[in-house]
């Protein structure tokens, strides 16, 4: 049976849901939109989800002034209907292995295109349907939150009632996720369970039949679902509780684990991305542990035992999808966790709904709670925020391969039946088998034998990492930045993007790397070096190498500055200098001591990885390329980084006639201002028959090889590669 319904789904997934090429649209198009929620806008962005006749697409318009993002702030509501002019644009995929899938994630919300929009035509309100008018009840219920209660602690109220989390300060978002904790600040079933109960509870005591409760539940429970954010632990919560509570009233009892398996088959028909939807995996998943954990838990005497085993398998459970997704756990999470859910289903959860009421009858009054709760948000916060620094509890173990992730679910099962079975009396069997795959995955990622080279995709810039087999070193040449024009204060954004943060601390964490032996600069541009911040704050860097030049851009000075007040080596290198590792040479062939700082000074390595050779010419241009033929005439290679992005400036004929590579790898910005690759650097590659990838049509590019044998991949496979 179960293979047969297997065997069904995977055929109904591939017949109707298996990726299909979207109509690519170049020039404007004129559509008449539904707003289906409430508009989002940080900054001078305003998103939001519309429908255009049956289809869903995100609006994103970037406001030009203060006065208007005043005036759209008011103006639009569910149900509002615009006529709009914009460019529909298929969003983007993860450009890097192991990063976030925005085009994935967008497909659970049913949509395929967003919508960039250049002109508003014409705006009306419509009469909103139920669905539009119960989004407009909670927004009113946000709003009267925000009114009564501090910055501090409105927040975490919204998020506990209404699923809301925008307002949220993204240190502590952070810190809780680092924690483990985040869940907290998601409604879950304990949400659901708690207005299910006081709903009930009130009903009974005022002389309504249970029969009668139960029919109020059933419809109460929907409306709740969508007042609360419709997020997947709340659909999963409130459809489970509801086919629970309707199968009743036919005097048919369901086990929990039924009900749970119900709601995930009609889930995953109404939208099979679900199952590539995190929080989705993780309310499933974890919610049908628990329930068969069941006999486990009842042999637990006390309250603190139970609350232990409750928590221990939830994160247990929790741990090798949390891992797939995250690459890293805490390991004080359980110990956290056994304080805060307290904390949080005890105390701060009835507080948030009593504050609530408060507002609602006596807002007056909304001050004694919010002093009261503000304390206790101000100390769980700033604990949550100071553990979460100390990296020394932070297991970082990358994306689990395939196998690792087979064997993690298989091994913890047997964890519990051995707990189900033989209770403590196996207890270092039980341990073995929660240990042993995470000791597998530490082993796999530090001495792989297997290395690597990968030009990371950050855009317009440059950043390669260089991983040697058998953890004998890992070289991260450059580190991408994002330029950062000043801006208006109506204009700055919640989180601005960060290169390093956003792109390539989540690369090197998904690799399970947490240390970098050296970090080369090769010289002082914006897009090379303006992600080092994020790098040192999250990574373990142990030697920082700059140019010996001189007249060095102030950005440099700094870093320069900041890794001295960190402890961290600063080497300045030229010409001469070299290392080996694990049977890889590297040389420094450029640039010579006391050079002007600027394109024509970057670092340039020459190095033997992987039985092939590499040139890593940083910014280099015509004038450098010339200096470098001068003093090294023989030299050749296989793999040249080309210089300066392939600007019309970079790879000239002789340099390249000269040094005969048999592939190029060129790191620029998918439709950039600059032009970048130039036309002519491409023509000429491709006349000489070098094989051609670049991260703009690419994204990331990756040399993965086993002794002196390797080869190349890239992840948009789908994209071309140019020979």
């Amino acid at each position: 049976m179960i293979f047969t319904i297997y065997i069904f789904f995977t055929i109904y997934f591939f017949i109707h849901y298996q990726e299909a090429e979207l109509p690519v649209y170049t020039e404007e198009v004129q559509l008449t939109v539904r707003f289906t929620t409430y508009p989002s806008i940080d900054g001078n962005k305003l998103s939001v989800v519309v429908r255009n006749q049956n289809h869903h697409l995100l609006l994103n318009y970037w406001m030009a002034n203060e006065k208007e993002k005043e005036s759209l702030e008011k103006q639009f509501r569910p149900g509002s209907v615009c006529t709009v002019s914009g460019e529909l644009i298929i969003p983007d995929e993860a450009r890097n292995p192991n990063l976030f899938n925005y085009r994935q994630y967008l497909k659970t919300l049913h949509i395929n295109y967003s919508l960039k929009v250049s002109k508003w035509m014409e705006c009306s309100d419509s009469t909103p349907n139920l669905f539009e008018s119960l989004l407009i009840v909670r927004q009113q219920g946000i709003s009267l939150i925000q009114e009564n209660y501090s910055e501090t602690v409105a927040p975490f109220i919204i998020a506990m009632l209404f699923g809301e989390r925008n307002e949220m300060d993204i240190d502590v978002e952070e810190a809780y996720q680092k924690l483990g904790l985040s869940h907290l600040l998601a409604i879950s079933g304990l949400h659901v369970t708690i207005f299910t109960g006081i709903v009930y509870y009130l009903f009974i005591r005022i002389g309504i039949t249970k029969e009668h409760t139960r029919i109020v539940l059933l419809i109460t429970l929907p409306i709740y679902a969508i007042l609360a954010g419709g997020s997947p632990s709340v659909i999963r919560a409130v459809f489970m509780s509801w086919v629970i509570l309707f199968l009743w009233i036919w005097r048919n009892k369901l086990h929990p684990l039924d009900g749970l398996g119900i709601t995930f088959i009609f889930y995953i028909l109404f939208n099979p991305y679900m199952m590539f939807h995190v929080g989705f995996q993780l309310s499933y998943f974890v919610t049908a542990c628990l329930i068969l954990s069941k006999s486990i838990i009842e042999k637990c005497r006390t309250a603190f035992s139970v609350s232990f085993m409750i928590t221990l398998i939830a994160q247990m459970s929790s741990l090798p999808i949390l891992l797939y997704h995250f690459f890293e756990i805490s390991l004080l999470s359980l110990f956290l966790n056994l304080i805060y859910i307290p904390l949080y289903s005890v105390m701060i959860m009835p507080l948030s709904i009593g504050a609530f009421v408060l507002s609602l009858l006596y807002p007056q009054f909304s001050f004694l709670l919010d002093t009261f709760l503000s304390l206790i948000f101000q100390i769980s916060n700033e604990l949550a925020i100071l553990v979460s620094k100390w990296k020394l509890f932070t297991l970082t173990l990358g994306k689990p391969p395939l196998y690792l992730l087979l064997l993690y679910f298989f091994t913890y099962s047997l964890a519990f039946l051995f707990m189900e079975k033989q209770g403590a009396t196996k207890i270092r069997y039980v341990i073995f088998l929660f240990v042993y795959p995470l000791l597998l995955q530490f082993i796999y990622v530090n001495w792989s034998p297997i290395g690597e080279v990968t030009m990371i995709d950050v855009g317009q810039g440059d950043s390669i990492l260089i991983r040697l087999p058998y953890g004998q070193g890992n070289y991260l040449i450059d580190t991408g930045g994002v330029i950062q024009f000043n801006s208006e204060e109506w204009m700055q954004r919640k989180s601005s993007f960060d290169t390093g943060k956003d792109i390539v601390v989540p690369f090197l964490k998904s690799k399970g790397i947490t240390r970098i032996d050296k970090l080369v600069l090769t010289h002082g541009d914006m897009d090379h070096i303006g992600s080092v911040d994020s790098i040192l704050k999250q990574i373990n860097v142990l030697q920082i190498l700059v140019g010996s030049t001189i007249n060095k851009k102030e950005i440099e000075e700094n870093l320069i500055q900041k890794a001295k007040e960190l402890n961290i080596d600063v080497q300045y290198v030229f010409e001469g200098m070299r290392w080996e590792s694990g049977g890889s040479q590297f040389q420094i062939l450029y640039p010579r001591q006391g050079m002007e700082s600027d394109n024509n000074s970057s670092i340039v390595i020459y190095a033997n990885i992987g039985g092939m050779t590499w040139l890593f010419t940083g910014d280099l241009e015509e004038e450098g390329e010339k200096e470098l033929l001068k003093k090294y005439p023989s030299l050749q290679t296989d793999v040249l980084k080309i210089g300066h992005h392939g600007s019309k400036t970079s790879t000239t004929e002789p340099f390249l006639l000269s040094i005969k590579p048999k592939v190029a790898l060129i790191s620029a910005g998918r439709k950039n201002r600059f032009g970048h690759p130039h036309q002519v650097v491409v023509e000429r590659l491709v006349k000489e028959g070098v094989m051609i990838y670049r991260t703009d049509e690419n994204g990331a590019i990756t040399y993965s090889f086993f002794n002196k044998n390797g080869k190349f991949n890239v992840k948009l496979k789908h994209e071309k590669v140019t020979k």
